[in-house]
């Protein structure tokens, strides 16, 4: 459900919570180490100052570090986040059952064709403390682009899909076959919007998938398939998230649709856009509810038809600015995000932990 605007201030402004933790993969973002070797081990972005340190949560992975957001002041949270909370939107994950924390990470960044050595498409993680991992989006990059962070297929639990383009579902036939074929593995869950099921067979994967050694199989043979109203809601690990139907591509009477994700996380609500066209009217009341937005972004010479462009996303009003961060960005040179008032481009590796308040 589409969240109401209310000018309301915070319920409790004084409280200070850890806004993110940013873990970084090695080998890959070499600007924010070279910076930090310039300051000599602390950056400054926007309001908050990090820390490079190494995690205890690290071990076993490969070239993981973290830079630790400390807790901001209340003063400075208003001004990031704004004084506006819609209602009915909680700032807390208790009210679901939330754990008390969850890491969000993309495992790429970059647009359907990226060939960058240090990139792969868009698609991201959710994971909370006790282990389990929600893999949004499963595109053709994904097996590698998990391998590079040091995980594999065994690793995540549950997909979510939120439109049926090659680089967001291109990897779910490796992902079912191996699920299906490797013994002791489970049935990975699948959660998608119910208008997006049939196509999901029919179109993308029976083809390649329906014709096994015992005879003809189904999707529901290779994932644990939950069929979700288009502007439902589901549950992972304690926390609810929110489906936000978005138009994607639309010409004369072609239309594509999106689904989007409103992950209520312990810190607040977080906005995750999808793949999707610029429709501020559409998407200002999630703008204003979300206390952190990961926003799809085209940073081509022009806009085209399927994704926000970098210059209109410039256009949208500065609080709501300050709290977006970009990605699915073309190979090649970047726009100064920051100096634009956002709160940049996303690497790949990138990880955001939304802790429990403080």
């Amino acid at each position: 459900m589409v969240p109401a605007e209310v000018n309301t201030r915070p319920t409790n402004p004084t409280r200070r919570t850890v806004r993110k933790d940013i873990w970084t993969c090695g080998g890959i973002d070499h600007g924010l180490q070279a910076r930090l070797a310039q300051t000599g081990g602390t950056t400054r972005t926007g309001a908050a100052v990090r820390r490079l340190s190494q995690h205890s949560r690290c071990s076993g992975r490969r070239n993981l570090r973290i830079v630790r957001g400390f807790p901001t002041r209340s003063e400075r949270n208003r001004r990031r986040w704004g004084s506006e909370r819609p209602s009915g939107v909680e700032t807390g994950g208790t009210a679901y059952g939330a754990p008390d924390a969850m890491r969000f990470y993309f495992i790429g960044t970059g647009s359907a064709f990226t060939l960058a050595d240090d990139n792969f498409q868009s698609n991201a993680v959710l994971e909370a403390d006790d282990g389990r991992r929600l893999l949004i989006d499963c595109g053709t990059d994904a097996r590698r682009a998990l391998k590079a962070l040091g995980l594999g297929r065994e690793d995540i639990h549950a997909i979510y899909i939120s439109h049926l383009h090659g680089d967001h579902v291109g990897g779910l036939e490796w992902f079912g076959f191996t699920s299906y074929f490797c013994p002791g593995s489970h049935r990975p869950e699948l959660f998608l919007a119910e208008d997006l099921v049939g196509p999901l067979w029919d179109n993308s994967l029976k083809a390649g998938m329906a014709a096994l050694d015992f005879g003809w199989a189904r999707l529901e043979t290779f994932f644990k398939v939950h069929s979700l109203a288009t502007t439902g809601s589901f549950d992972f690990a304690g926390v609810r998230l929110d489906l936000v139907r978005l138009l994607h591509i639309r010409s004369g009477e072609a239309e594509m649709w999106s689904y989007g994700l409103m992950i209520h996380a312990p810190t607040g609500p977080v906005l995750f856009t999808s793949d999707c066209l610029h429709q501020p009217d559409v998407l200002m009341p999630w703008y204003r509810a979300a206390r952190l937005i990961f926003q799809d972004c085209d940073t081509g010479s022009r806009p085209g038809g399927a994704h926000a462009h970098y210059s209109h996303l410039c256009s949208l009003p500065a609080e709501i600015r300050a709290r977006m961060w970009l990605y699915h960005v073309k190979d090649g040179p970047l726009p100064d995000a920051v100096a634009d008032g956002f709160l940049g481009f996303v690497r790949p590796g990138q990880v955001f932990e939304f802790g429990a308040a403080a």
